[in-house]
């Protein structure tokens, strides 16, 4: 990777906007684990950091955490006048590419962002254990939670068959995978449409995994499979009830996320050798 390559990826890493992005994202965490730190406080007990997965699945959690998402990558493609510098050096495919990495590289530091920013929000109430803890088992099993007005829910199902240390590695794999998926997809619209497109068609994608968990365990399980912000929801994966799986496979929303991710870059990358560009003065 070139020197300038990473200059520019330093400058827009550590630029204000995602200050801003991470201040977010833990004053979010903050809000939601309030009721947790509140039952810790009643109990004298105090909670295991495997919370990010239980985040993640609940509808309204998933829904902000998107829209600040969506706010990152809303400048996609970056249209600045270094880049025209850059791009006449780099040519169209070379520039193309590197947008690309960035995407990636945002997308993996994003990631490894927000599990710490949720482990932050309960600080004063943690501890360290390997297992879920008496915490995260009592709220699952019991009606505890809404006892302290805990308004997301820790599945007992999936507590049962998995452990944390699996629980964190498919959340990390499938925040990964979600939000390369779209800020590649953000990327690809901006390209094609309007550059506002981009942000309305996120918006869509993240108002319709909602939409999916409002109607219903059976219909969830069938709509989920064309709803990529919906695989994002760890603790729904090989959780069944009333007889019903509400989500999709493991194996299925990987390679969906893969072929997704591919599709977009592939248009992206197409649609550049055949762009030409107006360069503005964003940041």
């Amino acid at each position: 990777m070139s020197k300038n390559f990473c200059t520019i990826c330093f400058s827009r890493i550590c630029n204000r906007k995602n200050v801003l992005l991470a201040v977010l994202l833990l004053f979010l965490n903050a809000i939601y684990c309030t009721p947790l730190r509140d039952f810790c406080s009643m109990s004298a007990c105090r909670v295991t950091p495997w919370i990010f997965s239980f985040l993640l699945t609940d509808t309204n959690y998933l829904l902000l955490f998107m829209a600040c998402i969506i706010y990152y990558f809303s400048d996609v493609p970056y249209m600045n006048q270094w880049n025209s510098y850059y791009l006449l050096r780099k040519g169209k495919s070379g520039w193309g590419r590197e947008q690309i990495c960035y995407i990636l590289t945002s997308a993996f530091i994003i990631t490894m962002i927000s599990i710490p920013l949720s482990i932050a929000s309960i600080i004063p109430n943690l501890y360290i254990e390997k297992g879920w803890g008496k915490v995260l088992y009592t709220l699952a099993k019991t009606n505890a939670g809404e006892k302290c007005d805990l308004f997301w829910k820790i599945s007992s199902q999936y507590i049962s068959k998995h452990t944390p240390f699996e629980a964190m590695m498919v959340s990390i794999l499938f925040t990964l995978l979600g939000v390369t998926f779209i800020g590649c997809f953000m990327f690809c619209c901006a390209l094609l449409f309007p550059k506002g497109m981009s942000i309305l068609a996120a918006t869509g994608l993240s108002v319709y995994s909602s939409v999916v968990v409002g109607l219903g365990d059976y219909a969830q399980r069938e709509l989920s499979l064309t709803s990529p912000v919906s695989w994002m929801r760890i603790t729904d994966f090989g959780i069944t009830k009333y007889g019903y799986k509400i989500a999709a496979s493991y194996a299925y929303a990987i390679c969906a996320y893969l072929m997704l991710i591919i599709l977009s870059v592939s248009i992206s990358l197409y649609k550049i050798q055949k762009a030409d560009f107006i360069w503005n003065h964003e940041e």
